[in-house]
């Protein structure tokens, strides 16, 4: 898309916003992914990414606009613009080890092994602080099991899975998730992760 396009989207939308006819950063979200969801066109979906665009550009913060930018992004196999997106939604959500390990995903995608290492360094750090500081919640920890699972291998991501749900019985989540880590297949993971359909 070009700039003078974007520009006038965004020009567009902030006049009619102050005479308060523009769209909220949400109803453009939920309108990029109805189109996105809809159509196969690549240029209809691209247009939803400009949506996406304009709603990051009304709400710098709006974080849901962003996660699916990047989903349409991998979905159109437009990986650096996916990193892009990425590095910005890092930016201001930092504490999201999930993002970093996304990232991780994608540049593995694209051969960057190192690259990929280093982001999982980066979320395991997260992770283990957070579960150090007595901070981490049963997704944080959810997280930290599909890490190891990820990085370490099959066998040791379903025996920290186990110990988690011996640890917090009381919570379906680990038992539900059990049967994706059995199933999980890394390479299958990887070579999905931003791939055109």
């Amino acid at each position: 898309m070009s700039f003078i396009r974007f520009f006038l989207i965004i020009l567009g939308c902030v006049t009619l916003r102050s005479f308060g006819f523009c769209q909220t950063p949400i109803e453009l979200n939920n309108k990029a992914l109805e189109l996105s969801q809809l159509s196969t066109d690549r240029n209809v979906i691209e247009l939803a990414v400009a949506l996406l665009d304009s709603a990051i550009a009304i709400d710098s913060l709006y974080d849901v606009a962003y996660s699916n930018k990047i989903s349409i992004l991998c979905r159109l196999g437009e990986k650096q613009r996916a990193i892009k997106t990425l590095n910005s939604l890092l930016k201001i959500r930092p504490e999201r080890s999930q993002l970093l390990v996304m990232k991780g995903n994608i540049l593995e995608a694209m051969k960057d092994t190192e690259g990929a290492k280093k982001c999982y360094r980066r979320a395991m750090a997260k992770a283990d602080s957070l579960v150090q500081q007595g901070k981490a919640s049963h997704n944080d920890l959810l997280d930290r099991a599909f890490l190891i699972l990820l990085t370490v291998n099959k066998e040791a991501g379903i025996e920290e899975l186990d110990r988690l749900q011996k640890l917090y019985p009381n919570e379906p989540l680990f038992l539900e998730m059990m049967q994706t880590f059995r199933e999980f297949d890394r390479k299958e993971h990887i070579s999905n992760i931003c791939k055109s359909r």
